[in-house]
This record gives C-alpha cells, structure tokens and sequence, in this order.
C-alpha cells in the first residue's frame, strides 16, 4: 500500500483541474439526446440516457460562477460515480492521467478561502496550477437531495461524551457536517483533521506519550475519508493496523468510493467497517456499534 494519486486532468476555461481517477468511469465525447428539465440549479443542463441509466449533466463551468453556456454537441464529458450514485460533469478538454502522491496536493487555505470554494487543494508542481474540486460540495449544491444532512438526535446513548473520537475529512463542507452531526447526538470530545497529514501527527503525539505511560488523550475510534492531501486514510490504515501501541483503535472508513473500490485500496477491511458517503446517520449507528456494542 502507498500514498500514490492518480488524476484526470481537465480544463475548463483554461484553468486546469483534477479528479481521483478511482472516481472516473469513463470519458465520451457528447452525441445524446439532452432532456431539459426544470432543474433547481442552472448548472444541471438536463438529463441524458447513458447505457440505459438516465443521468445528469452539469456543467461545471457554470457552477464556478461563468454565466455563458457552451454548446453541449461533441463537448467531453466525463461519466464518475460518487457515493454510490452516478454523474456526468461537462468539460472542456480532457488532457491525461498523472501519477503523482498525495504529498503533491496542497492545502488550498494558504491560497484561498475554502469554505464556500469547492476547493480540496492544488497541485503545483508543474507548469499549470492543478485545482481539486471539493465534489461532494458540487454535487449538494446543485441537488435537492444529496443526502449529505446534518443528523438530528433520534437516541441518546449516555456515555457518549467521553469517547474521544479523531475524524480526518478533507472537504470543508464535510467536516462542517461530521462536526455538527456527531456534536448534536452527544459526542463532544471530537477532533477533525482537514488531512491526513494532521491526524497521522496526532497519532504520533498520542503514540510517544502512551510509550511515556499517559495514554489519557488515546481515541476509542478513528473515522476517515481515503483521498486527502499529503497523506491519504488507505495510509494511515496501513501503519496503524502495523504499530503495536496504535493497532487496537478501530477505524472507520467514510468515502465517496464504492466498498469494491475500498477493498481494492485496503486489504482486510471488514465491511462493517466501512460506511459510504453521504449516510452520516449510519455513520454515528456504526459508530455506536463500535464504542457501545449496540445492535446493528
């Protein structure tokens, strides 16, 4: 297991942008039928029939905020798959895959805002400046029913409060709604990390002091995403499960992959383990399962 990256490199309006490749079914050139539809968002053009399955098609150029909209014909169009749910995003050009590291990708905060950008960092280690769009916060914005919701309380477990747990999610959007959610249903000794170079420093802390016998700040559970800046979950997942102080916290995986796709990246991770994005409510009840021994 590495801390290797590979992306689609696109352009749109002359910037260059990038997607986990894991996450590209495939790229066509657009010769459909378009269905206009009374969509909520100007960015949706319509919907199209792709291999019997209707789908969407967003133009990511009028999600970042261009008000001209371009001829669809013969316009590249990647087809990509999150949490479990398929989209179409039009683009400009499609021009290679690069195989690079996670370390590559920088945190975007020393560059720009992110909170409301749709921004999960940059690459700039070559001539033009890689922007990685924040998806999850593309596809909430432009449905009325991503899924992706803040949990209300439907049962108070006591106990809940004291159970340290470290959560490690690159999209701002995300962890807004991991820290309200898991906040709101009683667990208040949560810590989010915007990468998972930070949490894998936490851990290292947490480690020297347990080997110095204070094992007090110890998580009861590890929740991450996989594809974060300078160190990615799969990562993390590896050393953890290979260090004799750390290997006992359980680890929850929360990713907009598939479980195929997880267990590609992550040998011997036990489905219950895993909770694909954008369920948080299944993620706090795996979670209780975890800490409490509930019922699942």
């Amino acid at each position: 297991m590495t801390n290797d990256l590979k992306i689609v490199e696109f352009t749109i309006n002359d910037q260059h942008f990038g997607l986990n490749v894991a996450k590209v079914q495939e790229i066509i050139i657009f010769d459909h039928d378009l269905i206009k539809t009374g969509s909520i968002h100007e960015a949706i053009r319509g919907v199209f029939d792709h291999r019997d399955q209707m789908l969407p098609l967003i133009d990511i150029s009028i999600w970042l905020g261009n008000s001209t909209k371009k001829d669809i014909l013969k316009s590249k169009v990647m087809i990509c798959e999150f949490n479990g749910e398929k989209y179409s995003f039009l683009v400009d050009n499609v021009l290679q895959i690069r195989e690079l590291s996670w370390k590559d990708l920088e945190n975007p905060q020393k560059i720009i805002s992110t909170e409301k950008s749709g921004i999960i960092g940059v690459i700039r280690n070559f001539e033009n400046i890689i922007v990685m769009l924040d998806v999850e916060k593309i596809i909430d914005d432009i449905s009325s029913n991503s899924g992706m919701k803040e949990v209300v309380v439907e049962k108070f477990i006591q106990g809940r409060e004291d159970k340290r747990i470290l959560i490690a999610e690159d999209s701002p959007f995300v962890r807004k709604m991991l820290y309200n959610s898991f906040y709101n249903t009683g667990y208040k000794d949560i810590t989010i990390f915007e990468n998972g170079k930070t949490l894998f420093e936490e851990l290292l802390r947490v480690k020297k002091l347990c080997e110095s016998g204070v094992c007090s700040s110890k998580p009861k559970l590890i929740i991450t995403d996989l594809e974060m800046p300078q160190i990615s979950g799969d990562f993390i997942i590896k050393e953890l499960k290979e260090d004799k102080v750390l290997s006992d916290i359980p680890i929850l995986v929360f990713s907009s992959l598939t479980s195929s796709q997880v267990k590609n990246n992550i040998k011997n991770l036990d489905n219950e383990f895993f909770v694909s994005k954008p369920n948080i409510g299944l993620l706090i009840k795996k979670t209780d399962e975890i800490l409490f021994n509930t019922e699942p």
